[in-house]
């Protein structure tokens, strides 16, 4: 056996643990399905997002779940990886 393949082996089996949630989700299901996105215009804070409720299918779940989200395409690009982060956060629950 050559030095180190025990420890990487170790090493990918807790990798794999750690994310089986995800690595267990169909390939044709890898994807993010916007239906709703509720925004309270009055809540725009200094960074020009807003407050919103998302309604989206993920790896083919419905989910529901709150985010900072911005209206104008520069603070809607900047807001889009806390989505992304928080509907797979949802969707290991």
């Amino acid at each position: 056996v050559c030095p180190g393949v025990s420890e990487t082996s170790q090493q990918v089996s807790m990798v794999k643990e750690m994310y089986h949630w995800i690595l267990g989700i169909p390939n044709k299901n890898l994807c993010m399905t916007f239906q709703e996105v509720l925004v309270d215009l009055a809540s725009k804070n200094e960074r020009g997002l807003y407050e919103a409720r998302v309604r989206a299918t993920v790896g083919g779940q419905p989910l529901t779940f709150y985010s900072l989200v911005g209206l104008e395409s520069e603070s809607f690009y900047r807001s889009m990886p806390r989505v992304i982060a928080l509907a797979l956060e949802a969707l290991k629950t």
